[in-house]
């Protein structure tokens, strides 16, 4: 069997910070950042060829003639804070060496600031400990993104009000999810990937009405799925997959009509598929697969034509195989192994110009394979 595709292949989003809009950041051959406003004294319609010119300067060790500007002296002191508690797994890569001197932000590893000095994003690679109280003090900070082994947040995290993306993935949080983090409005990516965190999904995710990108995957959830994130409507991706959660699957999440990606795979989840998700009708990928889920395949869902992957092995699944897939115009991976499938294949499946990929092994399906099967020339079939 094809290995799944992942997170990365699937979405357009990254788990690294997105450049800001107001800088670009290169690195310089000796290794320290060069931040350098993006119209470098060039009109914003010229953008490509600003850019251009002003990453050459910067590899060639110019400035593009930007006035240094140093970090404002109270969040200084806290970079300062996080620099001296904090320890760093790669010596040569910490603020250590980096963050010696506040005489031009553009030379802080791993910092990037706005025109007046205020800290809007900081990368903290490699990190070990809990994070300073001070870091509430970088209250103009929109972007963050840790790695390591982060023990703790400090209640002060809550105070980054202007947050927008925040991705903690691979930085060893355990325990209860951060609650802190839940009292950010203004956030819309959250990536927090394959940490160890525990205990239930926080209901307070539903106040967070400008998300657009959930990501808890891999960490060790228990409970239900939050019926309230059904809140949030301006959601494109949804992954809670390789948690340990359980009950059945929210019939609310079909208000998520922005939804592309609504990964739930390798839980404990019971109960039928919602036929309401039906109305999800941007859906790219729907991840259901290793679970405990019972009952048919709706054939509602056929009003997913614009889904590519579609993943339900590893359940308990019985009945046919609806003639209703043959609706998904665009897919490309079919995969229902694993189940307790009866019947024949239906003829429609056929017309799947662009499928690739059916698995239907381990059911108890009947007759024999549809010869128009072979001319889908690209499909393989387990």
């Amino acid at each position: 069997m094809p290995t799944e595709p992942t997170s990365r292949s699937r979405a357009k989003s990254s788990p690294w910070l997105p450049v800001s809009p107001a800088v670009v950041t290169v690195w310089r051959p000796r290794g320290k950042a060069a931040t350098i406003p993006r119209a470098c004294g060039r009109s914003t319609s010229s953008l490509q060829l600003s850019l251009i010119v002003t990453v050459l300067l910067a590899l060639a060790g110019g400035r593009c003639h930007v006035a240094a500007v140093p970090v404002v002296a109270n969040e200084w002191n806290a970079l300062i804070t996080i620099r001296d508690t904090m320890g760093f797994v790669t010596p040569s890569r910490s603020p250590k060496v980096y963050w010696t001197a506040n005489d031009d932000c553009s030379f802080l590893f791993g910092v990037n600031c706005n025109a007046n000095g205020n800290v809007i994003v900081l990368y903290l690679f490699n990190a070990l400990g809990a994070v300073p109280a001070a870091i509430g003090n970088l209250t103009f900070l929109s972007a963050i993104t840790t790695t390591g082994n982060l023990t703790s947040l400090p209640t002060e995290f809550s105070r980054l009000t202007k947050m927008t993306f925040l991705s903690m993935s691979r930085s060893g949080i355990s325990g209860p999810f951060p609650t802190m983090i839940t009292a950010l409005p203004k956030l819309k990516d959250v990536k927090m990937i394959n940490n160890s965190m525990s205990g239930a999904i926080p209901p307070a995710f539903s106040a967070l009405t400008n998300l657009t990108v959930l990501r808890l995957d891999t960490n060790k959830f228990t409970g239900s799925i939050p019926v309230g994130l059904s809140k949030l409507v301006a959601l494109t991706q949804l992954n809670l997959q390789d948690n340990q959660l359980t009950g059945s699957i929210p019939a609310a999440l079909s208000a998520l009509k922005a939804l592309q990606t609504l990964d739930l795979r390798k839980n404990k989840l019971t109960g039928t598929i919602p036929a309401q998700l039906s109305t999800l009708t941007n859906l790219d990928g729907l991840y259901l697969n290793g679970n405990a889920l019972t009952g048919a395949i709706p054939s509602q869902l056929k009003t997913l034509t614009n889904l590519r992957f579609l993943f339900l092995d590893n359940n308990a699944l019985t009945g046919s195989i609806p003639a209703s897939v043959s609706s998904f115009a665009s897919l490309v991976y079919l995969s229902a192994s694993n189940n307790k499938l009866s019947g024949s294949l239906p003829a429609g499946l056929s017309s799947l110009a662009t499928l690739q990929y059916l698995g239907l092994a381990n059911n108890t399906l009947t007759g024999s394979i549809p010869s128009v099967l072979s001319s889908l020339g690209s499909l393989a079939i387990m």
